[in-house]
């Protein structure tokens, strides 16, 4: 009995080392189970959100002041890219000499002028502004001849003569055969 009494105690005390062992690996394992859960959890809540993101961008729609900023970025492409695209010219610019209005003593304005017009699009305007060419000189006379020294003189001013010539030659045009795009100045001189 004695034998069967050691061999209980040494059975018992192998027993809680087992159970420590037994406790070991079942913290491993519960650990790992929460590393994973603790992983699985992150990622759904990252896709959850990633979701939420599209549907509520998808609902409410680009933000207007985005709207805004790309319209005027656009805008400005279309500007840029006008301004450095050259259309089609006249074979030589207009030659002009006009008096300038006011003034105590007399001022001439001697100048020239090119006009410009998308070519690819619009073939016959060249024939059109051709045939109207005494009219068209005569709408660029009155235009500069109107102007004063000081109207002349700023580039505000140089600006509002270009787009009142470009505006009144375009009036005259047939509009199926096209408009002008921008009239320049390739000589201003004042004296």
């Amino acid at each position: 009995m004695a034998d069967e009494a050691d061999e209980k105690g040494a059975n018992d005390e192998a027993k809680p080392s087992d159970a420590s062992e037994g406790e070991g690996k079942s913290k491993k394992k519960g650990s790992k189970r929460a590393i994973v859960i603790s992983i699985i959890l992150i990622v759904d809540i990252a896709f959850m959100a990633g979701i939420a993101f599209f549907i509520v961008r998808a609902i409410r729609g680009d933000d207007p002041a985005v709207i805004a900023m790309k319209e005027e970025q656009e805008s400005a492409r279309k500007k840029m890219e006008m301004i450095s695209n050259m259309g089609t010219v006249l074979e030589a610019p207009m030659k002009f000499t006009v008096n300038i209005a006011g003034g105590e003593e007399p001022h001439y304005l001697k100048c020239e002028v090119q006009l410009e017009w998308d070519g690819v699009n619009h073939l016959e305007l060249a024939a059109e502004l051709e045939k109207r060419m005494a009219k068209v000189k005569d709408i660029i006379i009155k235009i500069l001849s109107a102007r004063t020294m000081n109207d002349i003189l700023t580039a505000e001013g140089k600006e509002i003569i270009r787009t009142n010539i470009v505006k009144d030659i375009n009036a005259i045009l047939p509009k199926e055969k096209g408009e002008l795009t921008n009239a320049y100045f390739t000589e201003f001189l004042i004296q």
